[in-house]
């Protein structure tokens, strides 16, 4: 009898599932049935069970449909939880969905364009700005603020130069941009190590970055499904986030690792898998990367307070001072480091002789792995733990030389313009004195200031310090109220002269800002695989929904909904233009790949011709000798030599047929 096939019924359970539960429905009154209500078709089960769910999911006309009804999202995905209700006013908002599609071609060929030609008609840029620059005058130039590259120092010296020949003033000069310098001796510090978490953290990420099937295996047996996050080589104290991110991961990465090497998982042969199953089989990796966390950290707060354009010169050398003293405590005995009170006294000291030194301090997190129970069943040996002590006392070392060499505090006129600090002035008014007559010694030695009003300047400063309340001054708060404004106050209508040389050194940048800030800024907008034109679209939105003061003050005009209106057009025009680069692109490599195998025939056939004719010229040696010598072994040599010619001729005469095909088929 034939066997008859057993026939299976709809579990309700499917319905719960999270990605089956949006579009199975089951059919009233027949379990051997199921519905979608994409394609609006009855199924039936038959004797497949779950396999026939899965055999109509991969259909492609299924697959259409599931792309267009869920890739739409509501308004609410797109909005911070604080601004729903004051956004969501109407019925309409709030039943609004769009696309991400859509969400990106709204923002890169609709919003973008848009505030771009209002930036442009507000004549920020090109010829209103050029006019601009073109209108100062260098006699009231007061600072060329750069960042440290000889090239910009030679730009210095020339504009310096050219200033004294005119004017007969100086620039003054406070060093180079603070910020740069902090990133670069980080790098140095981190490079001084010899640990090249550079390239583990780098090799982490690339692994899963463009691998689907290894994110779906490293995903199969992570515990919590996060991935390694982009790690940016030139800005190594923004990757706080990224050494965070990676010893969360570091247990799955041995795990997965460890798969593979036992053949559970498919190996990648790549690189980047050498370069993180090295850095897995090093127990000591979380010790060195919590170090660099915690000297990242400790720095962190330094760079965002810094990335302002308010005038904070008058803090940063007491800022850039404890910072370094936090961290030479570290590795210096407590009664030598707390002699280092003044950045003189730390710029004299030799920070490498180690009479002074003590066990160098890891970091709270570092130093408990290194104290735990799991790591001491590791067994690694004293010796290893040791090395890495000196490799981060090494590396803290060269952090500490590296700011004091190139940072604002080696400059006098840096250090002396601390005396602005309204704390400082308030806890150290007579400090504060000695170290305004040396900015004023600053600004008339650069003829910025005549030495005339210099003792007048200090009268008044003494009288302010006696005027002004200590508790006023305290009351100041750098974050928040902005020095210019507060001196101004205080100083421009009772102390004139005064105000006129703060004014002066307020005016001195304390770095390159604005940049530090737009890298910032980048950061939080980039995402992962994002094109240049989305990156410059979200750049411009959020820095116009800044100057507007929040997105519920940004207008929403006529010309804006008309620019939105046309993105979809020119998203297609877009399109459809690199498409058509696409395939010129393909036509020219094409054209140049048969130009290449041309140059290379031709180079194929100067090869034999000269093969050829040192054959001859061998053969007519051979058989020269022959003939003078009686040798007959001279004319076997000339005949064998003879045949290989004549097959190099014929190889010529192949090669000369190709040529001839390669080059008329490339005319046609």
């Amino acid at each position: 009898m034939p066997k008859t096939s057993k026939k299976t019924y709809f579990d309700e359970l499917w319905l719960k599932d999270e990605r089956l539960g949006q579009w199975l429905q089951q059919v009233p009154k027949d379990r051997t049935c199921l519905r979608c209500k994409l394609c609006s078709k009855v199924l039936k089960l038959s004797n497949m069970g779950i396999e026939a769910i899965k055999s109509h999911e991969s259909n492609a006309k299924h697959r259409g449909l599931a792309a267009v009804a869920f890739a739409a999202a509501p308004i609410q995905s797109f909005l911070q939880p604080s601004t729903l209700s004051s956004a969501l006013d109407s019925e309409v908002a709030k039943n609004f969905s769009c696309s991400e599609s859509k969400a990106r071609y709204m923002a890169t060929f609709g919003l973008a364009p848009y505030l771009l030609e209002l930036l442009m008609d507000k004549g920020y840029i090109e010829e209103d700005l050029k006019k601009g620059i073109e209108s100062l005058q260098k006699a009231n130039l007061l600072q060329l603020s750069m960042d440290g590259p000889n090239v910009n120092w030679k730009v210095f010296e020339d504009l310096q130069s050219e200033i004294q020949l005119e004017n007969g003033k100086n620039l003054l000069n406070v060093g180079s941009c603070g910020l740069h310098v902090i990133h670069g001796a980080f790098r140095s510090a981190m490079s001084e190590t010899g640990w090249d978490i550079e390239t583990l953290l780098t090799s982490a990420y690339r692994l899963f970055k463009d691998s689907p099937a290894r994110r779906e295996d490293f995903s199969s047996i992570s515990t919590n499904h996060l991935f390694p996050l982009k790690f940016v080589v030139h800005r190594w104290v923004e990757n706080v986030r990224v050494l965070e991110r990676f010893l969360e991961v570091l247990p799955d990465l041995r795990k997965y690792t460890l798969f593979v090497m036992e053949k559970k998982l498919s190996d990648p042969h790549t690189k980047s898998f050498d370069t993180v199953k090295s850095g897995c089989q090093d127990f000591l990796a979380e010790a060195k990367l919590n170090f660099a966390l915690t000297l990242a950290k400790q720095v962190q707060p330094f760079l965002t307070k810094y990335q302002s354009d308010s005038p904070l010169l008058p803090f940063l050398v007491l800022d850039l001072l404890d910072m370094l003293k936090s961290i030479i405590s570290k590795f210096l005995t407590a009664e030598f480091a707390a002699q280092l009170k003044t950045c003189t006294q730390l710029s004299k000291v030799d920070l490498r002789d180690r009479s002074h030194h003590k066990q160098v301090d890891l970091g709270f997190s570092a130093e408990m792995y290194l104290q735990s129970a799991e790591f001491r069943k590791m067994k690694i040996s004293d010796k290893d733990i040791l090395g890495i002590r000196i490799s981060a006392k090494a590396a803290l070392i060269t952090f500490t030389e590296k700011v004091l060499e190139k940072s604002p505090m080696r400059y006098p006129l840096a250090r002396s313009i601390s005396c602005l600090d309204p704390h400082f002035i308030a806890q150290s008014p007579d400090a504060c004195k000695t170290m305004l007559t040396r900015m004023l010694k600053s600004l008339v030695d650069a003829k910025r200031l005549q030495g005339s009003v210099r003792d007048e300047i200090l009268q008044q400063f003494e009288h302010f310090m006696r005027s002004v309340l200590s508790s006023e001054l305290l009351q100041f708060k750098p974050g928040q109220d902005r020095l210019d404004i507060f001196l101004h106050d205080k100083m421009c209508t009772p102390y004139p002269k005064l105000w006129m040389a703060v004014r002066m050194a307020l005016l001195l940048s304390h770095g390159q800002a604005t940049i530090e800030r737009g890298f910032s800024v980048n950061k939080e907008v980039v995402i992962e695989n994002q094109q240049t034109k989305s990156l410059i679209a979200r750049r411009l939105i959020k820095d116009h929904i800044i100057q507007a003061g929040g997105i519920l003050q940004v207008s929403i005009t006529k010309q804006m909904m008309i620019s939105v209106r046309s993105a979809r057009s020119r998203y297609s025009q877009y399109l459809a233009d690199k498409k058509e680069c696409e395939v010129k692109e393909r036509a020219q490599m094409k054209r140049k790949a048969e130009l290449d195998a041309i140059e290379e025939l031709r180079m194929k056939t100067k090869r034999l011709k000269s093969d050829i004719d040192a054959l001859h010229i061998s053969v007519k040696k051979y058989a020269e000798k022959c003939e003078t010598t009686g040798d007959l072994t001279y004319i076997a040599k000339s005949n064998s030599l003879r045949r290989t010619a004549d097959e190099k001729e014929e190889e010529l005469n192949k090669v000369n047929e190709e040529l001839d095909a390669k080059i008329e088929k490339y005319k046609q």
